[in-house]
């Protein structure tokens, strides 16, 4: 009879494609050592390392509906879940720093005026953001510029989850459309 710990990897995909409870410890002990040496490299502490690596088994759980074989390997799914865990950590205790450390008025937006504009030195790209729609300057401003998550976008603009996404996508499609015509 052939231990779980050795089961042929088309098997371990079908358990965590079915969301199968009993894959967790099997992966952990597989997979958590490159998992969590790419944590740490990306955050830079241990301690916090530990955590984000339980976090990243319970959403390999989650969604493991979601993998793909075709799309790439089981560990590189893996990878990256561990390595958007990693930067989504990082972004939010840079901002949490920023927030204990700044003035509010300075973590604020303006609408009509992106900080961007104050932090771009090239004209050029100051006039690309100067012409798009304003929804998605802010969106490019508070993504890009400013290194807020989408999850702390959501909480900041007061929308939801899906729209920020939808409205990233669009500032990003937007963004390209006149950087292509600018070629032209």
């Amino acid at each position: 009879m052939e231990s779980k710990n050795t089961l042929p990897e088309h098997q371990l995909i079908q358990m965590v494609k079915d969301c199968d409870r009993a894959v967790i410890p099997i992966l952990y002990q597989r997979f958590s050592a490159p998992l969590y040496g790419l944590i740490v490299k990306t955050i830079g502490n241990q301690e916090d390392a530990a955590e984000i690596l339980q976090d990243v088994f319970l959403k390999i759980w989650q969604r493991g509906s979601q993998y793909q074989e075709d799309k790439g390997s089981l560990l590189g799914w893996m990878m990256r879940i561990a390595k958007n865990a990693a930067l989504d950590h990082t972004r939010s205790r840079v901002v949490s720093q920023r927030s204990k450390t700044d003035q509010m008025d300075n973590l604020v937006s303006d609408v009509k005026t992106p900080r961007s504009e104050s932090q771009i030195s090239d004209v050029g790209l100051n006039n690309v953001l100067n012409r798009m729609d304003e929804r998605h300057r802010q969106m490019i401003d508070l993504l890009y510029y400013q290194n807020y998550t989408q999850s702390e976008v959501e909480e900041f603009l007061g929308i939801p989850l899906g729209t920020v996404k939808t409205r990233a996508r669009a500032a990003i499609t937007e963004l390209r459309k006149i950087l292509r015509n600018e070629q032209l």
